[in-house]
């Protein structure tokens, strides 16, 4: 018996139609549009602003029809009753917006540049922290591998349960054909046979259309426990690539970190070096100092002695003129004598002029070695206070540098 034929058997029975399917009670009548009907989404160069979509999904209500999640246009008809977005582009977009607003919600990207002191508490709290997380996304990535593969078999079963109900729906039409056949062969009790096939071929239809309607029900949600799994999946991604980002980017700083420390170590060597040296040269200087102290007291010893000479030369050289004299007067009572008395006082004023002579260069000589003496005293404690100088900017670049390097080093 064809479809046409049970169409009419119905009709005649005065039975109820059949049921729509599911798909066609999304084509049931709406109410009228607002005055400016909006077209059904997806529509290329939309506003996708927070207020647009907000105008458009008030809109879309108002006119009876279920708006798209992101951007409020009506979802075209035909598509599944628990359909959230008007294209796949939308739901993918729209799973990313969702994406990059919970990572901006995280907060604020520290950094690990701190002091030195603190950067290796902080590694180490890194690597827990890095351990927790990955501990964490090794059970999230787990437990949405077992939802999927629990959705795979929730999918799996509503697939065979929708294909036990087609069966059944088949199986259900043919036994109504049998039993349009026995009615036509026995007229007598063809009204109740028909009355009690039709009945069962209802129920058993309305049986198969609800459980096509639950197996799609099931589908769905099985779709989308597989989308939930595949975005956990992504973020769980995500989250490792910036875990291993920070772990890099905090390597890098330590080695940054003791590369400056290693110079520091060298500087401060370098100028311990130096206030060694400088230390060693001013002890040097001190020393050639302490020996022209020592020249110049020797040499202030000899000018005292010089100065003695030449006292003692004045003394004979006045004794010489009292010879002189008693010799002129010896000379007049001898004139033998006062020859020889002559001879000895030219003698003697020779020898008064040359040892004046000699204590004049005496005392010249001994003026010069003297200012020799203080100059290079002079020369020498310059030296000195150079030198001492030197020393304290040494110790003072020393300080500094012990001050800048860090208190760990």
């Amino acid at each position: 018996m064809t479809n046409d034929h049970a169409d009419r058997e119905r009709a005649a029975a005065g039975s109820p139609e059949p049921l729509d399917p599911p798909d066609a009670l999304a084509d049931a009548p709406t109410e009228p549009l607002l005055d400016e009907p909006l077209l059904d989404g997806p529509v290329d160069g939309d506003d996708l602003s927070a207020a647009a979509v907000a105008e458009r999904t008030a809109r879309t209500e108002a006119a009876g029809r279920r708006p798209c999640e992101h951007c409020g246009r009506p979802i075209p008809r035909g598509a599944r009753r628990d359909a959230r977005f008007c294209s796949t582009k939308h739901r993918n977009d729209n799973g990313r917006q969702v994406r990059r607003q919970e990572t901006a919600e995280l907060g604020p990207a520290r950094t690990l540049r701190a002091e030195a002191a603190l950067l290796a508490p902080l590694v180490a709290q890194l690597g827990e922290h890095a351990g927790a997380l990955t501990a964490l996304l090794n059970g999230a990535v787990a437990d949405a591998t077992n939802d999927a593969e629990e959705a795979r078999r929730e999918a799996q079963a509503a697939r065979r349960a929708t294909d036990e109900a087609g069966t059944r729906a088949a199986l259900a039409e043919a036994r109504a054909d049998e039993a349009d056949a026995a009615a036509k062969e026995a007229r007598a009790d063809r009204d109740e046979k028909v009355a009690a096939a039709r009945r069962d071929a209802r129920e058993q239809v309305a049986d198969a259309r609800a459980d096509a309607e639950r197996a799609w029900r099931q589908q769905g949600q099985a779709q989308r426990a597989q989308q939930a799994a595949e975005e956990e999946t992504a973020a769980e991604r995500h989250l490792r690539e910036v875990a291993q980002q920070q772990a890099v980017e905090a390597g890098r700083e330590c080695a940054e970190t003791a590369a400056q420390l290693d110079a520091a170590h060298q500087e401060t060597a370098r100028l311990l070096e130096e206030l060694q040296a400088a230390r060693a040269q001013l002890a040097e200087e001190q020393a050639r100092h302490a020996a022209t102290a020592d020249r110049a007291d020797t040499a202030e010893a000899a000018l005292a002695e010089t100065r003695d000479q030449l006292t003692d030369a004045q003394r004979q050289g006045r004794t010489a003129q009292e010879s002189a004299a008693r010799n002129e007067r010896a000379a007049e009572e001898a004139a033998a004598a006062a020859d020889a008395a002559l001879q000895d006082a030219a003698q003697a004023r020779a020898d008064l002029q040359a040892a004046r002579a000699a204590a004049d260069a005496a005392m010249n000589e001994v003026r010069r070695q003297l200012e020799e003496a203080r100059a290079e005293a002079r020369t020498q404690r310059e030296r000195a206070a150079a030198a001492e100088q030197r020393a304290q900017t040494a110790e003072h670049a020393a300080e500094q540098a012990a001050r800048a390097a860090p208190d760990g080093r």
